[in-house]
C-alpha cells in the first residue's frame, strides 16, 4: 500500500460522501440564481431602451411609427440564458409609453414593467415665453 494512504481513515470517505452532494447543490443553486438575475437585467435593459425609442417615436414631427415590439425582441434575442422568449405588451399613446415583459420557466417567473411620460419641453418653453411677453 502507498505511504500516503496509510494515514487516511475510512471516516474521511464517509464524510466526503455526505459533503460532496451539499457542495454540488450549493453550486447549482448559485448558478441558477446568477442566470435568473442575468436574464432579469437583460429584460430591464430592453424595456428601458424600448421606452426611449417609443418616446422618440412619439416626439417625431414626421409621425413615423416605430415597431416597438420588434425592437424589444431584437434587444432580447439570443441573450437570455435561463428563460425563453418573453411575452411583450407595449402600449404607446401621445402622453405615455408603457412596456410589460413577462417570462416564465416552471415556477420561476420575471415580470418587468416600465412606463414613462412623453416629455414636451417645447410646450413649456413656448408657455414661458408667452408669460414673459405678457408681463412686459
Amino acid at each position: 500500500m502507498r505511504k500516503w494512504l496509510m494515514g487516511v481513515k475510512g471516516s474521511t470517505t464517509v464524510e466526503m460522501a455526505y459533503l460532496m452532494p451539499l457542495i454540488f447543490l450549493v453550486l447549482v443553486m448559485v448558478l441558477n440564481i446568477t442566470f435568473y438575475y442575468h436574464d432579469k437585467n437583460i429584460l430591464n435593459g430592453a424595456a428601458c431602451e424600448t421606452i426611449a425609442v417609443g418616446i422618440q417615436s412619439n416626439r417625431n414631427p414626421i409621425g413615423a411609427e416605430a415597431d416597438l415590439e420588434g425592437f424589444c425582441r431584437d434587444r432580447i434575442r439570443r441573450k437570455l440564458i435561463y428563460f425563453s422568449m418573453p411575452d411583450i405588451d407595449i402600449s404607446s399613446s401621445e402622453d405615455f409609453v408603457k412596456v410589460k415583459i413577462a417570462v416564465r420557466r416552471g415556477k420561476m417567473q420575471i415580470c418587468v414593467f416600465h412606463q414613462s411620460e412623453v416629455p414636451h419641453p417645447e410646450k413649456k418653453i413656448r408657455l414661458k415665453k408667452k408669460m414673459e411677453n405678457t408681463g412686459k
